[in-house]
C-alpha cells in the first residue's frame, strides 16, 4: 500500500477540528491525521516499545475539546489524551485498583457537554465523568448500572435543552440529569422500538 495513502479502508469516525485538520479512527489501525491543504497523511499506530504513541489501534471516537485537547476513545486501551505540539500521547486506563481511573478500557464515545466537562461513555464501565480541574493529572466519577443506567454499555451521548443527557444503550434508552444525578430509563415497556440501541 501508499504510505502517504489512508492507511486504513475500515473507519470508525472522523473529525475535522478548528484548524481543518482531518482525523480519522480506525477499526484496526489506528489514527490518520491529514492536515488542511496536505496530500499526504500521518499516521499514529500503537508501538508497545514507545509509551508516547497512540494507546490502542481501534480509535472509535475522536473529540477536540473547547480547550483544544484531543481526546480520543480506544477499544483495549481506554482513553488516551493526544498533544499535537509536541506529537505524544498520554494514557489514562482502567485500573482496577483505582476507584478514580476510568471504569473500562473499551471507550465507545466522547461528550463535551454545554459546561465544557468531558463525558466519555464505555462498553461496560457505564458513563465516565472527568472530574473538573483534573486535566492535569485526570480523575474520573463512574455512573453505570448501580447507579440506575439502564445498562453499562453506552454507544453515545446527547444533552437536550435542560442539560439532561440522554444514553444509547444496549438495553435502551437512560436519561441522566447530571446535576440532580437522577436517572430514567426507557425501553420496550415505555414505547421504545428496539431493544437496544447501541
Amino acid at each position: 500500500g501508499d504510505n502517504d495513502s489512508l492507511v486504513s479502508d475500515d473507519l470508525q469516525f472522523l473529525l475535522e477540528d478548528r484548524a481543518g485538520t482531518l482525523w480519522v479512527g480506525t477499526n484496526d489501525a489506528g489514527l490518520d491525521e491529514l492536515c488542511a491543504g496536505c496530500t499526504r497523511f500521518v499516521h499514529h499506530r500503537h508501538d508497545a516499545a514507545n509509551p508516547d504513541s497512540i494507546g490502542a489501534d481501534v480509535v472509535f471516537h475522536i473529540l477536540q475539546a473547547h480547550d483544544g485537547a484531543y481526546w480520543l476513545a480506544t477499544r483495549g486501551a481506554g482513553l488516551d489524551r493526544y498533544d499535537p505540539a509536541t506529537r505524544r500521547f498520554e494514557h489514562f486506563p482502567a485500573q482496577a485498583q483505582n476507584h478514580t481511573s476510568l471504569s473500562h478500557n473499551s471507550a465507545t464515545y466522547l461528550f463535551e457537554d454545554s459546561r465544557g466537562e468531558l463525558w466519555i461513555a464505555t462498553q461496560g464501565g457505564g458513563l465516565n465523568h472527568l472530574i473538573p480541574g483534573s486535566e492535569t493529572t485526570p480523575r474520573f466519577e463512574a455512573i453505570g448500572s448501580h447507579e440506575g443506567l439502564a445498562a453499562d454499555a453506552i454507544g453515545a451521548i446527547v444533552e437536550d435543552s435542560t442539560h439532561a443527557f440522554w444514553l444509547s444503550t444496549t438495553v435502551g434508552i437512560s436519561r441522566f440529569d447530571p446535576a440532580s444525578k437522577a436517572v430514567l430509563n426507557f425501553g420496550l415497556n415505555e414505547g421504545v422500538l428496539g431493544q437496544g440501541y447501541y
